[in-house]
């Protein structure tokens, strides 16, 4: 293969890799092409010792299937006629760019969805997505979304005693006959710009004063594989509809259907928590990312966003943690849209090697998902390090363990708020601090959570994931 076309592929977060040259430490890319030549034959070496150094979306040129469970549904095939038509569109281009590339890394995301749906034996998805914006986002939506997703760069601006620039950002921001009298601590301007009071329009216009003044640091913090947008949140009513491109077996549609076993719908002004469909959202402007309905995206940003709701909607999760499940129990709200939104959270999970149970959760909780671990069906598994150590007599059953699991849920992540120094080797890891963050609210953040899962791998030198 052309090494310039590899060298822009691997630029827009694209890896193919070369059997005759050694793979990279660093595998975070959005997407890695495998050489069969490297499993065949030692498919369980791979499944159980190397799998996990590469990120979640793979793929490998080849059509027909490995005999593996966890191969068959962890890497999509790729016919060989299309993948070469594909590159060589590429190739054939003088000037080889990122609008170039675009296209490729569109073509892989269309086939990484009919991946997962044939992998849940789902042949035909309607899309639902409607963001109502006659009347506009409201400046307290506005507000909350601001002040939630980077309060702490807020406070450290305003309170951090050491900054220098503190004292001049307040004079100059924020006239003095529309400061507000009380910038004492973060928690009375908590109270202050979410509480009642001042006109939301004018408190908007102070904290939009002061995104734009640490505009750096936000840069820096935002998440590559989604499309940086923090301009406008005034919207307008949408739907999703493409005339010249579209994915097989998916149709966008105008009209909701709250029974339609097949529907993935995303739903701003309208509560989906009890349907029956495959995945339903209800959307609030506190979210990060809904800023995303209602901006002006190039094609390319639009489709991938689309693509990405899709694939986010397919990966059902189960979540296995203490604090995660005593927030089900106490709180009916979240609990009905996580479980709208694809998330299980069971109370107890079964000791392994053994018939007792973990009981993670007291409580009976008002929805009806499954309460035990065993009876929960998913594809991603999220378990929390200290309920292994709990249920496993040593670090080696808890591998024993997982590796077990996998079989079940092919994508496993362990998580701790302790660092991933104590973590189960070889094994992904996400900080407990993204799960609280993202989920742990009334309307959870699964998006986000998606989007950062599918890129996290298992450094190969170390055994411990590089996040």
């Amino acid at each position: 293969m052309d090494n310039n076309v590899r060298e822009q592929l691997k630029k827009d977060s694209i890896y193919i890799v070369d059997v005759d040259k050694e793979i990279p430490k660093d595998l975070n890319y959005e997407f890695v092409i495998l050489n069969r030549d490297m499993i065949i034959g030692k498919e369980e070496d791979f499944v159980n010792n190397k799998i996990e150094y590469f990120p979640a979306r793979l793929f490998v040129v080849d059509e027909s299937e490995f005999s593996d469970e966890v191969l068959k549904k962890r890497i999509c095939g790729l016919h060989q006629k299309e993948f070469d038509q594909q590159y060589q569109e590429i190739k054939n281009n003088e000037n080889i760019d990122y609008e170039t590339t675009e296209k490729f890394k569109l073509w892989l995301y269309q086939k990484w969805i009919e991946h997962l749906m044939s992998s849940l034996n789902v042949k035909n998805l309607k899309f639902y997505v409607r963001v109502k914006g006659e009347e506009g986002t409201g400046d307290k939506e506005i507000l909350e979304y601001i002040f939630n997703n980077f309060k702490e760069e807020i406070a450290k601006l305003l309170f951090d005693e050491d900054d220098e620039s503190k004292g001049n950002f307040i004079n100059k921001q924020i006239p003095e006959d529309q400061r507000p009298s009380i910038f004492k601590n973060e928690a009375n301007l908590l109270d202050y710009w979410l509480g009642d009071g001042e006109s939301d329009e004018k408190k908007r216009k102070q904290l939009e004063g002061i995104i734009e003044a640490i505009k750096d640091i936000l840069v820096k913090k935002t998440l590559k594989t989604v499309p940086t947008v923090l301009g406008e949140l005034k919207g307008k009513e949408i739907n999703f509809k493409f005339e010249d491109w579209n994915i097989p077996g998916v149709v966008t549609v105008e009209n909701y259907d709250m029974d339609d076993l097949d529907t993935i719908a995303y739903s701003h002004h309208a509560d989906v928590r009890l349907t029956n469909n495959l995945y339903a959202e209800s959307l609030s402007g506190s979210q990060s990312y809904f800023s995303l309905f209602q901006s002006k995206l190039s094609d390319y940003q639009e489709k991938k966003f689309f693509c990405q709701l899709i694939e986010n909607a397919l990966l059902r999760y189960v979540i296995v943690d203490e604090r995660v499940a005593d927030y089900r129990v106490k709180n009916s709200d979240f609990a009905e849209r996580a479980k709208a939104g694809g998330i299980q959270i069971p109370l107890k999970i079964k000791k392994y090697e053994s018939n007792e149970h973990l009981t993670l959760a007291s409580g009976k909780p008002e929805d009806d998902s499954p309460q035990d671990c065993e009876n929960c069906e998913g594809d991603v598994l999220i378990i929390h390090q200290g309920v292994l150590d709990e249920i496993c007599s040593d670090r080696e059953k808890a591998k024993e363990f997982v590796l077990e699991k996998r079989k079940k849920f092919p994508f496993v992540f362990i998580t701790t708020g302790r660092g991933r120094e104590g973590i189960v080797k070889g094994i992904k890891y996400i900080p407990f601090s993204n799960i609280s963050h993202y989920l742990l609210k009334a309307f959870p953040e699964k998006f986000v959570l998606t989007t950062i899962l599918m890129q996290i791998t298992v450094p190969k030198d170390k055994g411990t994931e590089n996040g």
